[in-house]
């Protein structure tokens, strides 16, 4: 890995994990060419959520320098592609926000990486001894004054140690966090920097949609800490991520080599 900038050293060492770092972007991407070739493919099952997924796997994958965690005051790059996919949960309790981990992306077809989202999404919710579930489970009876050291130390030990925890995932939310906004109804919103998750951004993918003109496109939101990247780091990154999108006779794999 190149030497850090000074200003890199600084974003790290300037704001704590993370305070206000955010950079905010947002993306409206074509989809109409996408969208025609999964008709062709008869792609049932792949999901907007899915192809962005595996888009910013390669786009990682290219430009490694998006594909870093923090550790102990320095930027350690990371081996693979993981993301962390958020899901809700129905408990007996209500409502409970939750996801599931899917590692090594980048060198998945969209296929099996919408497969491998189909089944982790349906064994967290049948499964009451998903690690997920059984963190959620063990955290709901810390008592609230003692939530946030509780947190504290088990991001210490797992994430800052490399220590395993029964019961508790190592690393989970990986190179990126995405949400699906379409899901909720919504077309815009930005989600905030979760301060143990160690990336470099959370992706926010609304619901395709067409446009006057018989166009589709999807609005992608990105929050991204600056103590990771800088607007420049993006460039390259983006009009890679909108070439995948243009061209996925090019780029995408449906059928195995």
């Amino acid at each position: 890995m190149p030497p850090l900038s000074a200003f890199r050293k600084l974003a790290i060492h300037t704001w704590a994990a993370p305070n206000q770092p955010a950079i905010y972007a947002r993306l409206e991407l074509d989809y109409t060419a996408v969208k025609a070739y999964l008709a062709r493919h008869n792609a049932q099952g792949i999901t907007v959520n899915h192809v962005i997924t595996w888009a910013l796997a390669r786009v990682m994958d290219r430009y490694p320098n998006l594909n870093r965690r923090l550790h102990c005051g320095r930027l350690v790059q990371r081996n693979q592609v993981d993301a962390f996919l958020t899901t809700h949960l129905s408990m007996a309790y209500g409502y409970e926000l939750s996801g599931v981990s899917i590692r090594d992306i980048a060198g998945m077809r969209l296929p099996e990486l919408s497969q491998t989202v189909h089944r982790a999404v349906a064994d967290l919710k049948q499964n009451p001894n998903t690690v997920m579930r059984q963190t959620y489970r063990r955290l709901r009876w810390v008592p609230t004054i003692m939530m946030r050291p509780t947190v504290r130390l088990l991001d210490f030990v797992t994430n800052t140690l490399g220590l395993p925890v029964p019961g508790y995932p190592v690393d989970p939310f990986g190179s990126f966090i995405l949400t699906s906004l379409g899901s909720l109804g919504l077309s815009d919103a930005y989600i905030p920097l979760y301060p143990t998750a160690r990336n470099a951004c959370t992706i926010a993918v609304g619901k395709p949609k067409r446009q006057q003109d018989g166009r589709w496109t999807v609005i992608v939101n990105a929050t991204l800490d600056h103590r990771y990247v800088d607007g420049a780091d993006l460039a390259r990154p983006v009009a890679f991520l909108k070439q995948i999108m243009a061209n996925p006779e090019a780029f995408f794999q449906m059928e195995a080599a």
